[in-house]
């Protein structure tokens, strides 16, 4: 094995761990979700050390020692440093505490210091949408739009192409961030920080962050064809060293 490849399995692997959140009315995008991170581990990640963990409330085990969001929430939700959460026209079922699961996790992941991701798919509605429901949705959205990275989508396909992009770009800017109703000493900074914290889009450290991120990305695929091309078994060798056995 070349001194290339040697390096490349050696290197150490920075992993994070993502919660993929929704209703039940948005299945096939949870999988168009899992796709998007498994593209961008084989890719940006691969190639700049990282890679990303899918965590999911179906690979839980059964335990009927309490209720399921409780054990979601200590299996699941309490290991996340990143949440994706994708909602179409039904924001879910309450819990003890809050209106609907999926609203709790993101709670949790938030309180936790994690970075959350919110997707609205704005696809065709079905004939029997519930109107209430869907207001409730948009006003969920919309009180939580300051705290997280949001963006709308129109299908599935859209989805799978923007995730990669906002992943790049939560992960350049660090995955912790203030917990909620957290005090933070006032300064001249502040504003700053403020507007850093605002979801896409907006700003000029948007526009920064994004020149960055697309830097990055520039930089990653120019280094993967390079790899490809002088090195063949060298991506062959990291991709086995950073795979994560089954769940």
């Amino acid at each position: 094995m070349s001194r290339v490849g040697t390096a490349l399995k050696a290197q150490a692997v920075e992993e994070y761990r993502c919660l993929i959140i929704s209703p039940s009315d948005v299945e096939d995008l949870r999988g168009e979700v899992r796709s998007a991170i498994e593209k961008w581990n084989e890719t940006i990640g691969q190639t700049n050390g990282k890679r990303i963990g899918v965590l999911r409330w179906e690979t839980c085990a059964p335990d009927a020692s309490a209720p399921g969001q409780e054990i979601i929430n200590r299996d699941r939700v309490a290991d996340a440093q990143l949440a994706v959460a994708v909602f179409w026209t039904r924001l879910g079922n309450p819990t003890g505490e809050y209106l609907s699961g999926s609203r709790e996790e993101i709670e949790r992941v938030l309180a936790n210091g994690g970075r959350v991701l919110i997707y609205l798919c704005q696809r065709p509605l079905p004939h029997d949408v519930d109107t209430d429901e869907l207001e409730r949705v948009r006003a969920f959205i919309e009180d939580l739009q300051a705290r997280v990275l949001y963006q709308v989508v129109r299908s599935g396909d859209e989805l799978r192409e923007r995730l990669p992009l906002d992943l790049t770009q939560v992960l350049a800017t660090g995955t912790s961030q203030p917990k909620p109703n957290t005090r933070v000493r006032r300064s001249r900074n502040t504003k700053a920080q403020k507007s850093q914290q605002r979801s896409l889009p907006g700003g000029r450290s948007t526009l920064i962050t994004g020149v960055v991120v697309l830097l990055m990305i520039l930089a990653t695929m120019a280094r993967c064809v390079y790899l490809d091309h002088r090195y063949p078994q060298a991506k062959t060798s990291a991709a086995a060293a950073t795979r994560m056995p089954a769940r």
